[in-house]
């Protein structure tokens, strides 16, 4: 049985401009297993996501304007990687789940509030062990 009493808070400065999303992507590495240059391009589409949400409201408009050909143009130039690198990575990110029909997976997106001052998650460890 759950309490909402918290054992252990752990701060981590941050800034959503420069690197929360990177560190969001590390955090989630156990769930994603990408390469470091994989992590980058999720961590640029989330950054670009992000900024985009700020403009476009319905979900549907944000997928088609992050995966618009100036947003990955930006997105490559940005990582400077060529184009045809750039397309080979989104096809592991494809292949790999965390673009699923031109869209973000989801599960990979941290639920950030447009004034966010601060990002709050709550992991419970649920022991499945017989000691109770």
């Amino acid at each position: 049985m759950s309490s909402l009493f918290v054992d252990n808070v752990t701060r981590v400065p941050t800034n959503v401009e420069t690197d929360f999303f990177r560190l969001w992507v590390d955090f989630l590495k156990p769930y994603h297993d990408l390469t470091e240059r994989e992590s980058e391009v999720l961590t640029c589409l989330l950054k670009c996501r992000n900024k985009l949400k700020k403009d476009i409201h319905n979900d549907e408009l944000l997928d088609q304007a992050l995966f618009s050909e100036s947003t990955k143009r930006k997105i490559y130039t940005d990582l400077g990687v060529t184009a045809s690198n750039f397309h080979v990575l989104i096809a592991r990110l494809k292949k790999k789940g965390i673009i699923i029909e031109d869209k973000l997976n989801k599960r990979f997106i941290p639920k950030l509030k447009d004034d966010a001052k601060e990002f709050k998650m709550l992991i419970l460890f649920d022991f499945n062990d017989d000691r109770r």
